[in-house]
């Protein structure tokens, strides 16, 4: 059965999981070289289905994930690219939209995730027209996205969508070894942003 696409940008589609996915998922992003500013370590056959399961979850419980990112001309897989809302209870920004990415090494560097989140973001303030989007209300509107200092490539990323970084939520998940750093975006910062940052979707199913 073939996936729904949730949007389209100029060169990419954004699409809904299924089993095909998940495979390209764990052959091309389920490496140390992809996961080393997690922890380096593969995810075993049942980490990996956990995770696919939950991504698939999350769009059923709440409309939206990290979701598929393929190329338009060779329907090629580059990773995930979308919005969740956070879970963890130690986080100070449980409840939040959180913006996140993963691509695969052997096709990083030709501004895909830019234009993939770039579409994220507007899909996140502007879905409805009014700015209400899937963001929560804590100290106004803001989607957050968190990773570590050793991450250079990904925190780049964020201050190339405007993001900017909240020292107070920075903070030391459990049983992890290294401080996540949070970027926010809050509505007004978009607003001003998003002047500069063209709306990259050409399409929404």
């Amino acid at each position: 059965m073939e996936s729904k696409i949730e949007f389209e940008t100029q060169r990419l589609r954004v699409r809904h999981w299924n089993r095909r996915y998940a495979e390209l998922l764990e052959s091309h992003c389920n490496t140390p070289e992809v996961l080393h500013h997690l922890d380096g370590r593969k995810l075993t056959g049942d980490e990996h289905e956990d995770l696919t399961k939950w991504l698939a979850s999350q769009q059923d419980d709440s409309g939206i994930t990290f979701w598929v990112v393929e190329t338009k001309d060779k329907d090629e897989f580059l990773g995930f690219c979308g919005l969740v809302k956070v879970d963890e209870p130690d986080s100070p920004v449980l409840g939040a939209t959180e913006i996140g990415w993963r691509f695969r090494t052997d096709r990083q560097g030709n501004g895909y995730a830019l234009e993939a989140a770039t579409a994220c973001m507007h899909y996140a303030f502007d879905e409805n027209g009014t700015g209400d989007g899937f963001a929560n209300v804590c100290e106004g509107l803001r989607v957050v996205s968190r990773t570590t200092v050793a991450n250079e490539r990904s925190w780049r990323l964020m201050l190339k969508l405007g993001m900017k970084h909240e020292p107070r939520l920075d903070y030391l998940p459990a049983g992890a070894t290294f401080p996540q750093i949070t970027h926010v975006m809050t509505y007004t910062d978009w607003k001003a942003r998003k002047r500069s940052l063209p709306d990259t979707r050409l399409k929404q199913s």
